[in-house]
């Protein structure tokens, strides 16, 4: 999520500070427990209860209290990432009023994006345009680094809270964020997205569509993932379920609903004739026929059998939806656009820049679902960049650490090596009984 100028303004990072002496105060009551269990009932158990029950009794008190030793680390983590939030957002909004004051020396507008207007007719009218611009920039800018880092950090959070061994919470907190620990912890702490569900040749076909247009690999891969189909999730690689449905929508685009979206990538028909007539020499094939003249029936037919070609068509669409950039100068804005092209979208992307919360209704529902793909990605991303090695040591590490028959699946959004391991647990995770379950005879 981008924020805007009024997001970092009326930011209150006081809370924030309120949330980390809470987290302090969580983490001091588990180190307490920790000590009482391991220093005091576990000695105690030891010295006065000899038998093969006291020996268990005491190593599961040993337990206890490594649980509350690894969930105090945990919280601790929790409290520095909330200080360092606020203390960065703190300093960003110094230096958004500075710059806010600057402006209004000078009689210049800054918009909720971020940018500076004025009169630069003078040189002392130029510079203070740029001046302005600089201060804003830097202040959205560590805003902004400073709430990605913090998200991600949340997710490592997340994903130990259910760890049992403070030195190895310890560890992962303390690895840098390319540590393949690291990155798996963000992956299994971030929630269940449905995954990217394409064969190769289609990941394959986004790498060439992006590079014979100029538009990002991450917007096409975040355009397949958001218009992918339900039957794509059961069949990435093709059917009878996928070639059942495809003619299905073939149908109804010829019949009952001739507006009907086509192809992987959810193009209407009339889009798709625009494009092609846009781009003829792309949409040519090798024998001189042009695709754009195929009739509505042939034409969806090649669409719904051909989802490489409906790729590259969404690729184009993007590229041409770019030659206005009002509104059309990210990647974030250009994923809006694809949905609704629409005089408003433009003025508030224009206006409101990448931020998500500005929005409403299904454009702010779809601005969320970009936050969330792209975050996933970057740690797919990252993922699929390590060694198989790093990649088992990771999950090996991860699951070592984890409740016993706890699975660990990292869901990438796309395959990359071994992505599920099952928790091994630490021995004795069954229930503590206080005394034997089938208790000696009373002496006579």
């Amino acid at each position: 999520m981008t924020l805007t100028v009024s997001d970092l303004r009326n930011a209150r990072p006081a809370l924030w500070w309120t949330a980390a002496e809470d987290a302090r105060d969580a983490a001091h009551h588990c180190h307490d427990v920790s000590s009482l269990a391991r220093n005091e009932v576990a000695r105690t158990l030891q010295v006065c209860w000899v038998d093969q029950a006291g020996e268990d009794a005491t190593r599961s008190f040993t337990r206890h209290a490594d649980t509350y030793e690894a969930a105090a680390t945990v919280l601790e983590g929790l409290m520095s990432t909330y200080g360092a939030l606020a203390q960065a957002v703190e300093a960003a909004q110094r230096a958004l009023g500075d710059a806010l004051d600057f402006a209004s020396r000078y009689c210049l507008g800054v918009s909720e994006a971020g940018v500076v207007t004025g009169n630069t007719d003078t040189d002392l009218g130029k510079w203070a345009v740029n001046c302005a611009s600089l201060m804003v920039s830097a202040a959205l800018t560590a805003a902004n680094q400073a709430d990605q880092q913090a998200a991600g950090r949340l997710r490592v959070i997340t994903a130990l809270t259910g760890s049992t061994d403070p030195a190895a919470v310890r560890r992962a907190l303390d690895a840098a964020a390319g540590d393949p620990v690291q990155i798996a912890l963000r992956l299994l702490g971030a929630g269940e997205l449905h995954p990217l569900n394409i064969p190769a040749e289609l990941m394959d076909a986004v790498r060439r569509a992006a590079r014979e247009t100029g538009v990002s690999e991450s917007l096409l891969l975040a355009i397949v993932w958001q218009e992918q189909q339900w039957y794509q999730n059961f069949e990435p690689d093709g059917g009878p379920l996928t070639e059942t449905w495809r003619f299905l929508e073939w149908t109804a685009q010829q019949t009952i609903e001739p507006d009907k979206s086509l192809g992987i990538t959810h193009m209407k028909m009339d889009t798709i004739r625009e494009v092609m007539n846009g781009n003829r020499e792309a949409f040519t094939t090798e024998d001189g026929t042009f695709l754009g003249d195929l009739g509505d029936a042939d034409l969806a037919a090649y669409v719904e059998k051909n989802p490489a070609e409906n790729i590259r068509l969404s690729a184009h669409h993007l590229a041409q939806l770019a030659e206005n950039p009002h509104g059309a100068t990210t990647d974030k804005q250009l994923f809006l656009l694809y949905a609704a092209d629409t005089e408003q979208v433009r003025d508030y992307n224009d206006r409101y820049g990448d931020s998500t919360a500005a929005r409403s209704g299904d454009i702010r529902d779809r601005a969320a679902a970009w936050d969330s793909f792209q975050s996933r990605l970057d740690d797919t991303n990252a993922w699929s960049r390590l060694t198989e090695q790093q990649r088992q040591q990771a999950l090996t590490d991860i699951a070592a650490n984890s409740p016993r028959h706890t699975p660990v699946d990292l869901h990438p959004l796309y395959p990359a090596g071994s992505s599920t391991a099952r928790g091994t647990g630490t021995p004795g995770d069954e229930p503590f009984l206080p005394y034997p379950v089938e208790r000696p005879p009373r002496p006579r």
